[in-house]
């Protein structure tokens, strides 16, 4: 029975990143310096082949696979888009500074659901299903290696619900162009809904020390 390995990687630096916005559904491209830093990334450092690319349907994250794995078939997956920040999206936290609803969402350390946003419970479900649509898209094609190219609260919430090392939130967040490749074992994933976390996104001394057990 073969494994399948995935690699989650997140997008460059889009428009409006810098700015501090939330960038959820909001359809922002590439900044001119998101996409510079993932050009040299491209050169600089070994990024995992793959034989499919999945993409968040957003476009900053098309641009981003599209110089990471310019010979590739890309296939977009609207499960894997960010979540759904609602009236909060496309603005920046000094522009929602006097909203009444954005004190009280802040307040409650952004758990509650913002207005005409996504709810928790909603995401998870949406990442649930964007990784068994990626899985079931690999058998059928019979490739054993694909890349997803997703957002920071994606790739943050499939490694806190599947790593089976379940470790602390904050160890699962990736800078732009950086991610984590998972390999999904048939058996333990029908079994105990689990992956195994092999490495960091892309190879370098950095992280090679990072304590993953690597079984390339």
């Amino acid at each position: 029975m073969k494994s399948y390995k995935i690699h989650l990687i997140r997008h460059g630096l889009a428009e409006g990143n810098e700015e501090g916005r939330f960038l959820g559904v909001t359809d922002a491209p590439l900044s001119k310096k998101g996409k510079e830093e993932i050009e040299y990334l491209s050169k600089a450092r070994e990024y995992p082949r793959a034989s499919v690319v999945y993409t968040s349907p957003l476009i900053r994250c098309s641009q981003t696979a599209e110089i990471l794995y310019p010979d590739r078939l890309i296939v977009p997956v609207d499960s894997l888009r960010e979540y759904n920040f609602g009236l909060f999206d496309g603005k920046t936290p000094e522009e929602l500074k006097d909203n009444e609803a954005f004190i009280k969402w802040t307040e409650g350390k952004m758990k509650d659901t913002p207005p005409l946003g996504e709810t928790n419970n909603d995401f998870t479900k949406r990442c649930i299903a964007a990784i068994n649509e990626i899985l079931l898209d690999m058998q059928k094609r019979k490739v054993y290696s694909a890349a997803a190219v997703t957002h920071s609260g994606v790739i943050l919430r499939l490694m806190y619900l599947f790593d089976i090392e379940k470790r602390p939130p904050q160890e699962y967040f990736c800078k732009n162009g950086k991610g984590f490749t998972v390999m999904i074992t048939p058996e333990l994933w029908q079994r105990d809904g689990i992956f195994e976390v092999l490495s960091r996104i892309p190879e370098s001394e950095e992280n090679k020390d990072y304590g993953f057990y690597n079984l390339d």
